[in-house]
């Protein structure tokens, strides 16, 4: 059988992965001698000059990556023009000094250790630094293939086409190269979009507007930029060059998520005198944490910006959650603003929400209310007394970080190869509506439901349900039904997103290389419409997805907790804890689809103690952030949820059991590009 030309639109860790089950698959066929295996011609079109996507370092880092020598000698020749044009260019790579938010042990993969990585017997603490990360997955590929960048990945390419021939059933895929500029064409058999989840920087316009000086909002450069304006507006994939700003400042972040949890507090080992931190929810990750160092960040939930001031001044307003997934303030109207759905950070890998009014993550709402134009509101979940509380107003606010997610970059693709209003499979996808025959008179939830004692058996609403949870109505398994040739790989909202985006890859490859059969469309269609009234089963989930079941749970207060003031909302938290555990089951079940090689994690039905495992980490994650009570008056000023010598220990390799452990520094003192490998800390 002749090859297959496949392109890959993308070169980070999507692309990287598929390229690594290629090569693997490559040689497994060695030694089998399938008759029926099918050889690619793989092209990844990266438009940078090195691999590795949001991962990848910046040109000052001091990464030991081995990536193709042709680029290493570009960087080494145009290091200052090159940082010019990172400053310049709409990227979203993140930060030299992020760290991961999830137990570290997540990360790795069967086919290279720690150990392999690291050194025979080396422990490694519970949270990497970036540069770990990024140098543990390119030496995952690059291990037996060192020539793996030369072979699968065009850099310094730009697609900035795609379109598919119904006649000839070939992609034309049109590229730029940034450095000549020469365009080019190129035929092939298969496409397959690996731009990530994190292509484009999100910023609701109607947020944007509120501030006297939107224009302003642009990455900073370290060493050139002076500030203008009173307040310096940037969103979080510019903060790489901004510390000499941060010192003495009072810092503003817009958002609840993973990523203002790291820069609050890298805003405090970068010298600001204080962060406040704004969140619509009152559940999400910044709002886990039983404190920050010296009480230096202050945590506002449940609001939203009403005003903003020249002087730095800014004006809150009390937010809430409705059905379906919008926040509005408290008794004001709506206007739905047009706007994709925001992704979620780059890094996200922690576990989900805790509490009462368990919301998607911070940067996966809706756009039409982050600010004071939204619609008319349920009131607060299980509550009717109203609150006596007043929203914040900050003074003297001096720089604001929107911390509010991404898009992903879809531009290159003909309309005709994206999917529903150009929204990819994410936990939110707007009002995608779901209607099913399978939802019959027979239908029930699951048996284990902790909220049937509240509710009794509701029937589905058909008509007033969504799609929720990266269930897309286009997209399954990654193969794209209006036209099968196109695939998406995405590692699917899984609380092991790098694991995921394996698993996945290997999937999708086994489909191109014979080593499984593609299902039909129709095959795929039901398949989707199962594991949606699968997952319409769960209390957690139905919440988000049918209005009628939404509405039934959030009049019993008794399911919430007596009152709002309540840390003990258990009822949610055993739904919640449910989910998370569905969530390893699934991919359970795609590993065992795929024939995922080298680990599995148990069954759709059981997971096995690896699975136990990966949701006992993800367990252990929290902890960190919401155990610290204990804390004494000293540790207090300088201790981070990094800084946990309690649980690392209970986290190990699943591969080599090797046990986690505590950081060898405070977290607060490991300045700059630090690395494990490196000894730093």
């Amino acid at each position: 059988m002749a090859p297959l030309k496949v392109a890959i639109i993308g070169g980070g860790p999507a692309a990287m992965f598929f390229c690594h089950s290629y090569h693997k698959q490559r040689q497994m066929q060695e030694e089998q001698r399938r008759t029926d295996f099918v050889e690619l011609h793989i092209t990844c079109f990266e438009k940078k000059a090195s691999p590795g996507g949001v991962w990848r370092p910046s040109p000052t880092s001091t990464s030991t990556t081995t990536i193709p020598m042709t680029v290493v000698n570009a960087n080494e020749e145009k290091k200052e023009e090159e940082e010019e044009e990172e400053k310049a260019l709409d990227s979203t790579r993140i930060y030299d000094e992020l760290w991961t938010n999830g137990s570290s042990h997540s990360l790795e993969f069967h086919d290279y250790t720690f150990e392999e990585h690291f050194g025979k017997g080396v422990q490694v603490p519970m949270y990497f630094p970036r540069k770990d990360v990024q140098e543990y997955i390119f030496s995952r590929v690059t291990k037996d293939h060192p020539n793996f960048f030369d072979e699968f990945f065009q850099l310094n390419t730009e697609v900035t086409h795609v379109s598919f021939d119904s006649t000839t059933s070939k992609f034309t895929v049109t590229w730029n190269n940034v450095c000549t500029q020469e365009t080019q064409c190129e035929l092939f058999d298969k496409c397959v979009w690996a731009g990530g989840e994190n292509g484009t920087k999100f910023i609701p316009r109607s947020l944007q507007e509120l501030f006297p000086t939107p224009q302003s909002i642009h990455a900073v450069t370290a060493a050139t930029t002076t500030i203008s304006t009173p307040i310096l507006l940037l969103h979080s994939t510019e903060t790489h060059s901004i510390r000499k700003h941060v010192p003495g400042k009072t810092v503003l972040l817009i958002g609840g998520s993973y990523s203002a949890e790291d820069l609050a507090l890298q805003c405090l080992k970068w010298g600001a005198d204080k962060v406040h931190v704004s969140s619509r929810s009152d559940s999400s990750p910044v709002t886990w944490m039983t404190h920050w160092p010296a009480d230096k960040v202050q945590v506002h939930a449940e609001v939203g910006i009403k005003s903003v001031k020249e002087d730095g001044t800014i004006e809150f307003q009390e937010m809430e959650w409705t059905w379906p997934e919008v926040y509005v303030p408290c008794g004001g109207e709506s206007v739905q603003e047009k706007q994709s759905s925001p992704t979620a950070d780059c890094c996200d890998n922690g576990v989900a929400d805790p509490t009462v009014k368990q919301s998607k993550d911070e940067n996966e709402v809706d756009a039409s209310s982050w600010t004071s134009d939204t619609s008319s509101s349920t009131g607060s979940l299980g509550s009717t007394e109203e609150s006596s509380w007043c929203p914040p107003v900050l003074t003297n606010i001096r720089l604001v970080i929107f911390c509010t997610g991404y898009k992903p970059n879809l531009s290159m693709l003909d309309p005709s190869l994206r999917p529903t209003d150009d929204v990819l499979p994410q936990l939110y996808m707007g009002n995608i509506p779901f209607e099913s025959k399978l939802l019959n008179d027979d239908w029930r939830m699951v048996e284990d439901n902790p909220a049937h004692v509240f509710t009794g058996h509701v029937p589905p609403c058909q008509g007033r349900m969504i799609r929720y949870n990266y269930n897309h109505p286009d997209i399954f398994r990654g193969i794209f039904f209006p036209n099968p040739n196109m695939m998406y790989l995405s590692e699917y909202g899984f609380e092991v997103p790098l694991l995921s985006l394996d698993v996945h890859a290997w999937l999708l490859c086994s489909f191109l290389t014979g080593r499984l059969p593609t299902p039909s469309v129709e095959e795929l269609r039901q398949a989707g419409e199962q594991q949606v009234v699968d997952q319409l089963r769960y209390p957690y989930l139905r919440f988000y997805m049918d209005e009628a079941y939404s509405q039934k749970l959030a009049e019993i207060s008794e399911f919430w907790s007596p009152t709002r003031e309540s840390p003990d909302h258990c009822s949610w938290s055993e739904c919640e804890a449910q989910y998370e555990k569905y969530q390893y089951r699934l991919l359970a079940k795609i590993m065992e689809e795929g024939k995922y090689p080298g680990v599995s994690i148990g069954t759709y039905e059981r997971l096995n103690e690896n699975g136990k495992a990966l949701y006992k980490f993800d367990c252990h994650s929290y902890e960190t952030r919401a155990d610290r009570e204990n804390d004494n008056e000293e540790d207090r000023q300088w201790r981070t949820f990094r800084d946990d010598v309690r649980f690392p220990s209970l986290c190990y390799s699943l591969y080599t059991k090797t046990k986690g452990r505590p950081l060898k520094q405070k977290w607060l003192d490991a300045v700059g590009d630090v690395s494990i490998l490196a000894g730093d800390v």
